[in-house]
């Protein structure tokens, strides 16, 4: 079973599925988010939704970035890292 999560800053809403397609979406949110920025981890259905924009979990970010970094160790890769660091610091 597949759990999806969709939140806003007042609420979350969870829907168990054994579908991780964009047909669960669909019939979850048939509107779609047209006013939203969804943040998400790529994966295909996620890029179907109608949405304002779409944003890239930074924590997958980071993982993607540690593994390239780990893997290839471009110097652009740890660099992207400590940028992204800093700014959720900044945020603090």
């Amino acid at each position: 079973m597949w759990i999806w999560v969709w939140q806003n800053d007042r609420f979350t809403w969870l829907h168990g599925t054994n579908n991780r397609g964009y047909k669960t979406i669909e019939e979850n949110f048939p509107e779609g988010f047209e006013n939203a920025v969804l943040v998400h981890d790529c994966w295909k259905s996620h890029f179907q939704t109608d949405v304002q924009t779409h944003q890239l979990c930074t924590a997958h970010l980071l993982r993607e970035l540690n593994y390239l970094d780990e893997r290839y160790g471009h110097r652009w890769t740890g660099s992207f890292i400590k940028i992204i660091l800093d700014g959720i610091e900044l945020k603090k």
